[in-house]
């Protein structure tokens, strides 16, 4: 199995992104009507839209909504409350 560079970093942010979800999901707690999930472009198409059956089969009576954000937007937005699960990858970030 080979992969580049960038390759790598998505699937170890895909498999951050998987135990986190399941970390939500096993917590027990009680599910929000709704969740808002903001990545980039290459986290919505690559990481989240493949696997969008999956997650609403954990996430049954939640709606998802995915927001295409940049770095900055993704930070200002979890720590604002605008965004309830963020997806970064600290490689992408601009100066």
């Amino acid at each position: 199995w080979k992969t580049t560079a960038k390759g790598r970093r998505l699937y170890n942010l895909l498999m951050e992104c998987s135990n986190n979800l399941g970390a939500l999901v096993n917590s027990k707690m009680e599910m929000p009507d709704s969740l808002t999930i903001g990545g980039d472009s290459t986290a919505i198409q690559w990481l989240i839209n493949p696997r969008i059956t999956h997650i609403r089969a954990l996430l049954p009576g939640v709606t998802l909504n995915l927001k295409e954000r940049n770095f900055r937007q993704v930070q200002v937005g979890f720590s604002s409350g605008s965004l309830d699960f963020g997806i970064l990858d600290e490689k992408t970030q601009k100066p």
